[in-house]
């Protein structure tokens, strides 16, 4: 195992912090989107 450097290790984790904050979003878009499809079927 080789030993990261402290700037890779903080992209790693600027990198999961924005992957997790764009899989949020996805994830209210998608609900949003469903709660839309549900009411305008009525």
């Amino acid at each position: 195992m080789h030993s990261l450097n402290t700037s890779s290790v903080m992209l790693l984790l600027f990198v999961i912090s924005v992957i997790s904050r764009r899989v949020r979003l996805l994830k209210d878009c998608s609900r949003l989107h469903a709660c839309y499809k549900k009411t305008s079927n009525y």
